[in-house]
């Protein structure tokens, strides 16, 4: 594979680039190079996910912007959630990042208030009512959620607290 020799658009380093398209010498200079700094979150400006966090694609595998600043900043986040004390999906600064588990995540998520949720109370109990009339595949379809989901409402490993 042929190189050629590219200066980093954040950084200024010059690098051997390897693909067709490179700006960025490193994942670092990647994120750092789409961050709006104006306020106390330093939001991604890149892409983003369907949950709202930012990503990129660097060298043919894709991250987690945020994730990648919380490592550059802390060491490794291998077997580890990285998590938002401001509850910013877009946010990038180190300062605001916390290392955890993913039962830390969702306990974060519930004293916060914080539900990703489609579906609502009387979602629930409408899915409890149609139990033996149709699928749970169809009643996935219907609300618009997946069959898992379903299956935990009906047997009441979530939502415990509606009959």
């Amino acid at each position: 594979m042929t190189t050629k020799p590219t200066t980093c658009r954040q950084c200024g380093a010059v690098f051997n680039r390897t693909r067709h398209v490179a700006f960025y010498c490193s994942k670092v200079c990647a994120v750092v190079g789409r961050l709006d700094k104006s306020g106390p979150c330093w939001l991604w400006t890149g892409s983003k996910n369907s949950m709202g966090y930012g990503n990129l694609g660097f060298e043919g595998k894709g991250h987690y912007a945020h994730r990648i600043m919380f490592e550059d900043a802390h060491g490794s986040a291998e077997g580890g959630v990285v998590c938002h004390r401001c509850d910013t999906p877009l946010c990038c600064n180190p300062d605001h990042l916390f290392l955890g588990t993913q039962a830390d995540n969702l306990k974060d998520m519930r004293t916060k208030n914080r539900h990703f949720t489609k579906i609502t109370a009387e979602d629930v109990l409408s899915m409890r009512s149609l139990r033996g009339k149709i699928t749970l595949k169809e009643m996935a379809q219907r609300f618009g959620v997946s069959f898992g989901c379903v299956n935990d409402i009906i047997y009441k490993k979530t939502w415990k607290h509606l009959l």
